[in-house]
């Protein structure tokens, strides 16, 4: 269902209702995660390399400021900041490993695969 209304230039404009974007909606869907597969690794002073990760894309987040990068040691130079509490996708190669190092504070780096 749709309605029109006038927009602030008097135009009519036809606005779609919440019914009309059920399907659209149902369409887009969203990420499945593998929870079971999750790696849970202590971020600190040092970097932390992860085990090989099974899957093409990963969902990454932290409790603490840090750095990741994808093989390698993690450096601030070179390395993918992650804010605490922010999600991050990254696609990967499958086998790939992530490593992370901390900005000021240590904490955990949460791994989770997408099924």
């Amino acid at each position: 269902m749709s309605i029109t209304v006038k927009d602030a230039t008097g135009v009519n404009r036809t606005v779609l209702t919440t019914d009309d974007l059920v399907p659209i909606v149902n369409l887009i869907g969203t990420r499945a995660y593998n929870y079971a597969g999750i790696q849970r690794m202590a971020v600190g002073a040092t970097a932390a390399n992860s085990g090989a990760i099974a899957g093409t894309e990963v969902m990454v987040y932290a409790n603490t400021k840090c750095y990741i990068r994808v093989g390698g040691t993690a450096t601030a130079t070179t390395a993918i900041p992650i804010e605490a509490g922010e999600k991050f996708h990254l696609r990967i190669t499958t086998g790939a490993v992530i490593s992370v190092i901390r900005d000021a504070a240590d904490g955990f780096l949460h791994i989770v695969p997408v099924a």
